[in-house]
C-alpha cells in the first residue's frame, strides 16, 4: 500500500459511512445496492493508486510532523514524493461523493446532501465549543463573548479548517490560530494583549486520525 495503512483506513471508513447514511435515509433499489457494492476496498485501493502516483517517501504524520520530529515507524507512513497526503485523501472523498451521488435520483440525493449538511453543521458547532473553552481557559469569557465567539468560530471553521479540538484541552500552552478579525471584534483590548505571544496552531482532524490508526495494536491476554 503506498499510500499507507492509516489512510487507507480513513478512506474505507468514510465510504462505509456514507454508503450507510444513503441506505438509512433513502430506500434503494436493487441497482442502487449492487452500484454501491461495487464501491468495496479494492475500489478505494485503486482510486488512491490514481490520486497517489510517482515515487514514495517516509513522511512524519500526526503529533511528529506537528513537533518537526524525525520520521520513525510509530508516527510515518508512505507518501508520494510530488503528493500531499491530504490532497489525496480529499480526491479520494470527492471520488466517494460523486460515486453516491451518481448511484442516487435527485430527489434522494436532496435527502443525503441535507443529512450531511446537517452533520456537518451540528459537528462544527461542537468544534467551535471546544475551541472557545480553549480561549476561556486563557482568557475567562463573559457568557456574551463566550456565545458569540461560537457562532463566528463556526463560521470560521465551516470556511476553512476542521480540526482537531481535543489537542487544544490536552495542551493548554496551545490556542487555534483564529483570525483576528474575529477575536478583535468580540475581545477587549486587555484580553487581546493576554493573547500576544501565544503559541498558535491549527492542528487538523486528519493528521490525528492518521496518527491514531498508525498506531500498534493493543493485544489483550484472556
Amino acid at each position: 500500500d503506498q499510500f499507507g495503512e492509516p489512510a487507507t483506513m480513513l478512506l474505507r471508513g468514510y465510504l462505509r459511512v456514507n454508503c450507510a447514511l444513503a441506505r438509512r435515509c433513502c430506500e434503494l433499489s436493487q441497482e442502487q445496492e449492487q452500484a454501491l457494492s461495487r464501491l468495496d476496498n479494492a475500489w478505494i485501493d485503486r482510486q488512491i493508486a490514481d490520486a497517489n502516483k510517482g515515487p514514495v517517501k517516509r513522511a512524519a504524520v500526526g503529533i511528529a510532523r506537528f513537533l518537526g520530529g524525525a520520521v520513525g515507524n510509530a508516527a510515518a507512513m508512505r507518501v508520494p514524493a510530488n503528493s500531499d497526503p491530504q490532497a489525496v485523501v480529499a480526491a479520494v472523498k470527492t471520488k466517494i461523493n460523486d460515486e453516491l451521488t451518481a448511484a442516487l435520483t435527485e430527489e434522494q440525493q436532496a435527502v443525503w446532501k441535507h443529512e450531511l449538511e446537517a452533520r456537518e453543521a451540528f459537528n462544527k458547532q461542537a468544534q467551535a465549543a471546544v475551541l472557545v473553552a480553549a480561549l476561556d481557559n486563557r482568557l475567562f469569557l463573559t457568557n456574551e463573548q463566550r456565545e458569540t465567539l461560537q457562532q463566528q468560530v463556526a463560521t470560521w471553521l465551516t470556511k476553512s479548517k476542521d480540526l482537531y479540538c481535543q489537542f487544544y484541552l490536552q495542551n493548554e500552552s496551545y490556542l487555534p490560530n483564529i483570525p483576528k478579525q474575529v477575536l478583535s471584534s468580540v475581545l477587549s483590548a486587555e484580553q487581546i494583549e493576554a493573547l500576544a505571544g501565544a503559541q498558535t496552531y491549527n492542528y487538523e482532524a486528519w493528521q490525528m486520525e492518521m496518527q491514531a490508526m498508525d498506531q500498534a495494536p493493543v493485544l489483550i491476554e484472556r
